[in-house]
């Protein structure tokens, strides 16, 4: 059983909504349960500048090891402490014994957090009722799919991309239009999650863009995989992980990368085949009036980008504060790529935004950018900036391997770094103390 799209956003949007009511200002916070939403529990309040404090579970075979990188404990034991000012956050399908378990320990009511999990990452039953409802899903999901096509003529093939990330839709788009013109494909509606996603798609000049929710995207995915792409002339733009649940860990398989999972397993293309890049209009005005009304000079501006979307960074904010500090000291002007009440700036540098199709400007007005291996990265790929990437391991992580620019053909000069194999701040600070590029990883 995997984490579902849809238990991530409950997950997210209860930790915002908690956050923002300060539910865990001066809190220890442990989680009780190593099941499948810890590490998506850990981001959410991780993302927030909040860590746990230990994990709770029932199983002995776990207790008084790691999990995340902090301790198990047996929950009588932990209690047995007395440990004052503690949130406990559930998350499990047995909420409710697990919250009774904790009531009886002596924990207060008002500081447990119970997070329902989804319908989704409930296991299917064979129950005639649990059957109805699934049906009625896929009838939902196809009567979606008849309303779309319904607007345009039959000859239109349905593509969906399902992904939520920037960097998905980047690669998807690289390859979509050669695999429409190698099958003959003249008209086509091109399904996305979301805003961004189309603002990504919009780059490479992809036409009849429709956006779908979340659960419409998952309806869409129930009804095509029970009827079938004979009774739905639909394409999913889903790699082999998407399909089959398992997903690539790239240290295991360090030949394959990123955009190898789309050329291939997508869209069934040979290695000849060359990706079609973003049409990108510079347009220095913009950035010479954004730099103006930020008060940034031109050529002498590091653009930090701490932050992945999907991904979370084990990079302490600290660290990105001592860059931007070090940075200021040799005469750069710092400001923090960011957006939302989730994204804060770095401390002591500008908050700063642009749309998509002038990334490529703005950075080179800049001068230099250092990010966390985002979606963004393939978009400015292209920029002629002083350009540091970094990367991390883990699953839900950018990691190098999978992920490297360079690897992926989309850049040469560029500074790949990993997180716990180099000195990020001492190689950004070589980076941007001369003029010369070199590869470090």
């Amino acid at each position: 059983m995997l984490v579902t799209q849809s238990d991530c956003i409950i997950i997210e949007n209860t930790i915002a909504a908690k956050y923002k009511q300060r539910f865990f200002e001066q809190k220890r916070v442990v989680i009780f349960g190593c099941t499948i939403f810890a590490r998506d529990i850990r981001n959410a309040l991780r993302r927030r500048g909040i860590e746990i404090f230990a994990l709770l579970d029932n199983n002995p075979e776990k207790v008084g090891k790691k999990c995340l990188n902090v301790d198990v404990w047996q929950p009588e034991d932990f209690f047995s402490r007395r440990l004052l000012h503690t949130i406990i956050i559930v998350c499990s399908k047995y909420n409710h014994e697990m919250i009774q378990q904790l009531l009886r320990l002596g924990h207060q009511e008002k500081d447990i957090l119970d997070i329902p999990v989804s319908e989704s990452s409930q296991r299917f039953d064979d129950s005639e009722e649990d059957f109805e409802n699934k049906l009625q899903e896929v009838r939902e999901g196809l009567g979606l799919y008849e309303r779309i096509k319904g607007r345009y003529t039959n000859d239109f093939v349905m593509f969906l991309c399902p992904y939520p990330g920037t960097g998905d839709i980047y690669m998807a788009c690289s390859y979509f239009q050669k695999y429409c013109m190698r099958n003959g494909i003249n008209n086509y509606i091109f399904m996305v999650i979301g805003e961004s996603c189309k603002r990504a798609a919009e780059l490479f000049q992809i036409q009849n863009i429709e956006i779908v929710s979340e659960l419409e995207k998952t309806r869409l995915l129930q009804a095509w995989e029970f009827l079938g792409s004979k009774k739905m002339q639909l394409k999913t733009l889903l790699y082999w992980g998407w399909r089959t649940k398992r997903f690539l860990y790239a240290d295991k398989y360090p030949r394959i990368t990123f955009y190898e999972m789309f050329l291939y397993d997508v869209f069934g293309l040979e290695k000849t085949v060359s990706r079609v890049l973003p049409i990108v209009d510079k347009n220095e005005e913009y950035a010479k009036k954004l730099f103006e009304r930020k008060k940034l000079r031109q050529g002498r501006t590091v653009i930090l980008s701490p932050y992945a979307g999907s991904f979370v960074s084990e990079m302490g904010k600290e660290e990105w504060v001592r860059i931007a500090k070090q940075l200021k000291e040799r005469d750069y002007d710092i400001c923090t790529n960011c957006i939302g009440e989730l994204e804060k700036p770095i401390e002591g540098t500008t908050p700063i935004h642009f749309p998509y199709y002038e990334a490529v400007s703005v950075l080179e007005y800049a001068g230099g950018f250092i990010a966390l291996r985002s979606g963004l990265c393939d978009i400015v790929s292209s920029a002629k900036c002083k350009m540091v990437i970094i990367y991390e391991a883990g699953f839900n992580a950018a990691s190098y391997e999978y992920f490297s620019l360079q690897k992926m053909g989309l850049r040469e000069e560029v500074i790949e770094l990993m997180v716990g194999r180099h000195d990020i701040i001492m190689e950004c600070l070589k980076v941007f103390g001369t003029d010369e590029h070199k590869e470090v990883l």
